[in-house]
């Protein structure tokens, strides 16, 4: 199966604390939304990436190919801070389209700036991917 990853887990340091099967497939990208941070996180102490609705943007990430046991981890990862797990389709960057699983905040909407450290490590998963960084950094209002 595969998963989409766009926050802190498409940092390959970061997935890999969770799964150590996860091997990095692809780049793939969502039409029509873009990155938005909101709630707060004990963990990172501030608001944390999830996908909002932005006409003619794209979401960019990287696709992970993972087993049952990595699902069962990522997914666990996240419930602390609001995450469930979803499925939806990418483009990935051959246009190849795939269905993939991702995490997706369902509660926890109120806009709140990420801090800086974990900015750095959404900007250095980026470089990973050869994804560019600044896109870390625009960010769209909470449309889910």
């Amino acid at each position: 199966m595969y998963y989409f990853a766009y926050g802190s887990l498409l940092n390959r340091d970061r997935i890999a604390e969770l799964s150590s099967t996860a091997r990095p497939a692809s780049t793939g990208r969502i039409p029509h939304h873009a990155l938005c941070y909101t709630g707060h996180s004990q963990r990172w102490g501030g608001g944390t990436a999830t996908i909002g609705l932005a006409p003619a943007s794209y979401l960019w990430g990287g696709v992970y190919e993972i087993d049952e046991t990595g699902r069962a981890a990522i997914e666990n990862s996240g419930a602390d801070d609001g995450y469930a797990w979803a499925v939806t389709g990418v483009e990935t960057g051959d246009g190849e389209r795939l269905r993939v699983g991702m995490l997706v905040k369902v509660r926890d909407f109120e806009r709140v700036d990420p801090s800086a450290a974990y900015l750095e490590v959404l900007k250095a998963g980026w470089r990973q991917w050869g994804l560019d960084p600044k896109i870390v950094l625009h960010d769209v209002p909470p449309t889910l």
